[in-house]
């Protein structure tokens, strides 16, 4: 029977195609507990029953280390090693990189091994090469190492960061050698270089657009689906709220040509620290470009006019009956004639009225006849019954051409 891991497994098994196989608690040492053995943890195996095997490992213990999982099969002689764990499932160059063959399978494949090591005096397996598996679905999907909220900017929008192919430093001194020059990595660290790409592509046909700019027009044409039609899922299989995939998946190709843009301007920041309650010479003394005339706005400290920071997301908590922020959409692309203009229809989607709150765009038209012309809008929460406590969705504006999405989350207080 053949039981589908997942992994980046370069290394072949020497010798025959076929190796002895063994349970980590079949494989004891004698002072270690059953507990310590199943999930392969240090110290807790036999060389004379681990040398020239291959190991199953349970993750029961979830402060256990892969990477010190596979070392206690390595320094026992252990020919490879499959490891039974959720959680990092998904992320196939966590276990990839070692000196033996290693997969990772689910709690429920497992089930599967632990019958067959129950039925057999002399178990056997082998650990195949890596398959890649074209046109995956359903993806993308959110790791567990994403930086999720809550929070009014955390994260901004989701990223490839899984399993990247990376150059990778010979120098030892500063990282882990490597030989090939390139590996196999995930992490933010990953994702954070194809956002910076998608920005620096944006600018090299828009010079001119700020940093807000850019950023808005990857925000606003981010996708929310997955490549299966569906919503993108976590690596659990849970959906993905705003607060664990922003705005969405970066669209590369939509961001070089979003129609419209939130443009965030400096003011824009020194009435977000205002509101924040700091005082007019604390934001004088951070903002250098501010005006000697600026000042806070009368009032101080205001934490409901925070969420009107004309930001491409939109955060905002209703405490009472109702909420209403605002935004400034810049419009960004040439028209199509002479007189024409681009006109642009607002929907609220993603919100049905079971979630206890009506959201309303007003107005539900703008139009723009040239680059660079700005135009407000409105967006009230209204709690219309004890429903949900947090309600997200989109704000979309529309013509033949553009879609300009902007995520919202709505806290019920």
């Amino acid at each position: 029977k053949c039981t589908q891991g997942e992994g980046i497994v370069f290394h072949r098994l020497n010798g025959s195609a076929i190796h002895p196989l063994t349970s980590g608690e079949a494989a004891k040492e004698r002072k270690a507990t059953n507990h310590a053995a199943r999930d392969c943890q240090t110290g807790s195996l036999s060389m004379s029953r681990v040398e020239g095997k291959v190991v199953f490992c349970e993750t029961r213990d979830k402060k256990t280390a892969l990477d010190l999982q596979v070392y206690e099969v390595i320094n026992n002689g252990g020919l490879g090693i499959i490891i039974e764990n959720d959680f990092l499932k998904r992320v196939a160059n966590y276990y990839g990189g070692f000196d033996i063959a290693t997969t990772v399978i689910s709690t429920k494949e497992s089930l599967k091994l632990k019958d067959y090591l129950k039925s057999t005096k002399k178990p056997i397996a082998k650990i195949l090469p890596t398959v890649q598996i074209g046109n995956y679905k359903p993806a993308p999907e959110v790791a567990f190492f994403s930086s999720p909220g809550p929070s009014a900017s955390s994260p901004d929008i989701t990223a490839p960061g899984v399993d990247i192919l990376a150059a990778w430093s010979s120098d030892e001194r500063f990282t882990e050698a490597s030989d090939r020059g390139y590996t196999i990595d995930s992490g933010t660290s990953m994702a954070c270089p194809h956002i910076s790409g998608v920005a620096a592509n944006i600018r090299s046909g828009m010079p001119s657009l700020s940093p807000s700019g850019v950023k808005s027009a990857m925000m606003t044409t981010a996708v929310s689906t997955n490549n299966a039609g569906g919503p993108i899922r976590t690596y659990n299989g849970e959906l993905a709220s705003p607060y664990e995939m922003g705005a969405g998946m970066v669209h590369p190709a939509g961001a070089v040509d979003p129609g419209l843009i939130y443009e965030t301007t400096m003011e824009d920041i020194r009435h977000f620290l205002c509101y924040r309650g700091y005082s007019t010479s604390t934001v004088k003394a951070l903002s250098t470009t501010a005006s000697p005339s600026f000042s806070c706005p009368p009032g101080g400290a205001n934490l409901d006019r925070i969420s009107s920071l004309n930001y491409p997301s939109i955060s905002v908590r209703v405490s009472r009956t109702s909420r209403t922020v605002t935004r400034r959409l810049t419009n960004i692309a040439a028209t199509t004639g002479e007189g024409t203009c681009w006109v642009y229809k607002a929907s609220v989607v993603g919100v049905d009225t079971e979630e206890g709150v009506v959201v309303k765009v007003v107005p539900t038209e703008l139009s723009f006849a040239e680059v660079g012309e700005t135009k407000e809008f409105s967006v009230t929460f209204v709690r219309s019954n004890a429903g949900k406590k947090v309600v997200s969705g989109w704000i979309e504006w529309t013509n033949p051409r553009f879609t300009v999405r902007s995520v919202f989350v709505a806290s019920m207080d």
